[in-house]
């Protein structure tokens, strides 16, 4: 084909069946005018009717025309090539040696990640950039971009747990708790290339959903990084599985969705922010309603404080490595938010009940003995903490102190945990009256540590451990004031009054006695309202205004 002829005036007659599978695999027109003015032609297979055909390849794309005709055939990009690592004697024992001490040593474990891959029927379709098929597509962008990438850069090992769930007509474990490592990139390798997972009949959401959550229970140990990744390119298909004579459809898909998300709630209720879970919808666009499923789990995954997110790649294998990226890095993110800075050893979190934020945020005036502790009045003891210094010596002492509202005679505190940072939970306080029951005053929050310290109590705190972290808590809250007042002070001479001041809350120490865990002291402070106040950083102090 002469170089001087424009692409674009490239003989090109357009088929019904070509138009659709350059469709579905992102081909444009003028890529295969492109191939057949600069790429390499090989004679192809006659067709029925005794036409030839001419195959054109050029930057990976494949071009197939009838040469009788001059129609396109079909073109599609030729798969990535993904070949094995080698491995030594060495690294088999290293890996057969780490299977058997996961096995054995739950609670040795760092991470545990949980993969549910969508192996419906659908998963066939020819519709990726540079793989034959959607499922080819997840094959490649697992191995390369989650187990690969963590290898390589150190993120994780041999004590990093992975499962694979299938996500079909039953949920069926794939691969079960293997070590990261080269072998189990192999064998990820081996089904991109064998094509030893079948794509077939429907899409069950939740059958995968209780495997996962099966596997992730087998965590033996709250010190370990979860994750959770639930890929699919549709809409659950378990009503069709349940449909009964007589039955409507629409109550079936309706029942079906409220157990998944049920099921979704149950698991982030448990762990919290120790998970990171990530959907990723495959195949459609993003206005398309398949995906909608997915967006509710991880806005229900969310409402617990998980770290959650919907993923809507490109249709490339690029773009799916990009969402398994994403999933990495939050659990190597978890790991180093549970790691202690003096130990380099991750810290366990103490398994406390989870409320919902949305439930959390409405307004209450009535407190019940089922979601809260109260305590009568001759239990409780509020204090002060103080701080002064004596030449140079800083002194400090807990001073009593009444109740905060002159109605209060008791105090309601929270059974479940309405929020949860990196390092402390956050649980509804009120002052209530006599009654037991009616929230006189403001609204408080009580502070307690999010991890287990030595000598922690299996439902509550080791009495010294726990002076500790309110000692510690109350003295850094008092350098902060006092930071607050210079900086406050340096501003006066600069500028007006119109510019904001900072401030620093009041806390209290609340000494409660405890029926069952003895003597109970907890931080008391406001709880800020949402509507008025905006969190400008996060507790690693990171502004949502500053981009990586």
């Amino acid at each position: 084909m002469s170089g001087n002829v424009p692409t674009s005036a490239i003989t090109f007659v357009e088929t019904v069946h070509g138009r659709l599978r350059r469709e579905q695999r992102a081909i444009g027109r003028k890529d295969l005018q492109a191939a057949v003015k600069y790429g390499t032609r090989a004679a192809g297979r006659v067709r029925k009717n005794g036409d030839k055909t001419s195959v054109y390849t050029h930057n990976n794309i494949v071009y197939i025309m009838n040469d009788a005709t001059g129609e396109e055939v079909t073109s599609y990009a030729l798969p990535i090539a993904l070949d094995k690592v080698k491995i030594t004697d060495t690294i088999q024992a290293q890996h057969d040696n780490a299977v058997r001490d996961i096995a054995r040593h739950r609670n040795r474990w760092k991470s545990n990640t949980v993969i549910v891959v969508d192996t419906s029927g659908s998963m066939k379709n020819c519709d990726v950039w540079d793989t034959k098929t959607r499922l080819d597509a997840v094959w490649l962008s697992l191995a390369l971009d989650f187990i690969a990438q963590r290898i390589e850069s150190g993120a994780a090992g041999a004590r990093d747990v992975v499962s694979i769930v299938s996500l079909g007509p039953y949920g069926e474990i794939i691969l079960k708790e293997q070590p990261t490592t080269w072998v189990l990139f192999n064998k990820i390798v081996d089904f991109y290339n064998k094509k030893t997972v079948k794509p077939r009949g429907h899409g069950m959401y939740i059958p995968s959903l209780d495997i996962g959550e099966l596997l992730l229970n087998g965590t033996k140990i709250s010190s370990c990084a979860l994750g959770l990744l639930f890929l699919s390119d549709g809409k659950p298909s378990d009503h069709v599985e349940k449909q009964m004579k007589g039955s409507k459809m629409e109550d079936l898909r309706n029942g079906v969705y409220g157990e998944i998300l049920a099921r979704v709630e149950n698991l982030s209720k448990k762990f919290g922010r120790r998970l990171s879970f990530t959907t990723i919808g495959i195949g459609h666009s993003d206005d398309s309603d398949d995906f909608d499923m997915l967006r509710n789990m991880v806005d229900a995954a969310a409402d617990y404080g998980v770290q959650a997110d919907f993923q809507l790649p490109s249709r490339s294998s690029e773009g799916i490595g990009n969402a398994f990226s994403s999933l990495a890095s939050s659990i190597t993110n978890t790991q180093t938010e549970l790691t202690d800075v003096s130990t380099l050893r991750q810290r366990e979190v103490r398994n406390v009940v989870r409320e919902s934020r949305k439930v959390a945020a409405t307004p209450i005036t009535h407190v019940s003995e089922k979601e809260f502790y109260i305590y009568a009045p001759e239990t409780i003891r509020r204090q002060v903490y103080t701080e002064w210094h004596e030449d140079r010596a800083r002194k400090w002492a807990y001073n009593d102190a009444p109740l905060q509202h002159p109605m209060a005679k008791c105090v309601a505190y929270s059974k479940a945990s309405f929020g949860e940072g990196a390092e402390r939970f956050a649980f509804h306080f009120y002052e209530v009256a006599a009654d037991r029951k009616t929230i006189v005053g403001p609204p408080l929050v009580a502070k307690e540590s999010r991890h287990v310290m030595e000598g922690l109590m299996e439902h509550g705190y080791g009495h010294q451990e726990q002076q500790r972290f309110v000692k510690n808590f109350c003295q850094t809250q008092q350098f902060a004031r006092r930071i607050a007042i210079e900086f406050n002070n340096k501003l006066a001479s600069l500028v007006d009054s119109r510019t904001p001041r900072v401030d620093v809350l009041d806390c209290s120490i609340y000494s409660l006695k405890d029926k069952n865990l003895g003597n109970v002291s907890t931080l008391v402070e406001p709880r800020i309202d949402h509507n008025k106040w905006h969190k400008w950083n996060t507790n690693n102090g990171v502004s949502p205004s500053i981009h990586a």
